[in-house]
């Protein structure tokens, strides 16, 4: 039996990451050096380059979905062939996106199994000295991410976070269950991470990200800021003339 023929229908059963970037990932994996299930299945979620990737202490700060939105963060999955659990930054700086930062990421199924197989994963990372840790990386990042269902609410609209849970809430206790009692290991989105920590303490990104929620956030606004703006303005001339008109 082939591992195309093995391996499409175990993925689409487990339904953890998204399968189309998966199912890309099968045809290059070799059968040889795997000895069970698990093993096979950690195949599928390392990346497929040879590059090596950094690894190093994920910051302690905590950077939930919200208040990542806050500052100004946006969320997008990865639709990268080479690693299903890749995370990348990526900048705007022209005017009319207003210095936007977007943390691009993979896309997780959160159903009734998620956390049997993620934890069997991380068990098996745990346990094994030659392998790397990417699903426990991966596991504490997203605990990192959730705190509340308002979390799994903005990842779920940012279209990163599929809930097949029956609440929102339900999703975010199931997150945070994962790592517990896990030791934390050297992650590969430190690099990301510091980035993040550092755009969301900045002044300007925060402070546009309000103006954009409160200004800017439906066409409605917009207009009653024109107006107010306007009004604003005809008012001052006003005042201006008057001022002008009583001292003559």
């Amino acid at each position: 039996m082939s591992l195309v023929t093995f391996m499409v229908p175990v993925l689409l059963f487990l339904n953890l990451f998204d399968s189309d970037a998966i199912l890309g990932i099968v045809e290059n994996i070799s059968i040889d050096n795997t000895h069970h299930i698990l093993s096979l299945l950690h195949e599928c979620y390392k990346p497929q380059k040879d590059d090596i990737i950094p690894e190093g202490c994920l910051s302690t700060r905590n950077h939930s979905a919200v208040d990542l939105d806050k500052a100004g963060v946006k969320f997008k999955r990865n639709r990268s062939q080479t690693w299903v659990l890749g995370m990348e930054m990526e900048f705007s700086c022209f005017l009319w996106s207003w210095y936007k930062c977007t943390l691009i990421m993979p896309v997780l199924n959160v159903h009734d199994s998620t956390e049997l197989i993620l934890r069997n994963l991380i068990a098996y990372e745990l346990e094994s000295k030659q392998t790397r840790k990417y699903i426990t990386s991966y596991a504490f990042v997203m605990d990192t991410l959730v705190n509340t269902q308002d979390d799994v609410a903005k990842l779920v609209d940012s279209k990163v976070l599929d809930n097949i849970m029956g609440s929102n809430e339900e999703a975010a206790n199931m997150i945070n269950n994962i790592c517990k009692h896990v030791a934390l290991v050297d992650s590969f989105y430190t690099q990301q991470w510091k980035t993040l920590d550092k755009y969301s303490n900045n002044y300007w990104p925060k402070h546009i990200a309000w103006m954009r929620r409160t200004y800017f956030s439906s066409p409605w606004n917009i207009i009653a800021l024109v107006v107010g703006s306007i009004l604003f303005a005809l008012t001052m001339v006003q005042t201006i003339f008057t001022v002008n008109g009583g001292n003559k």
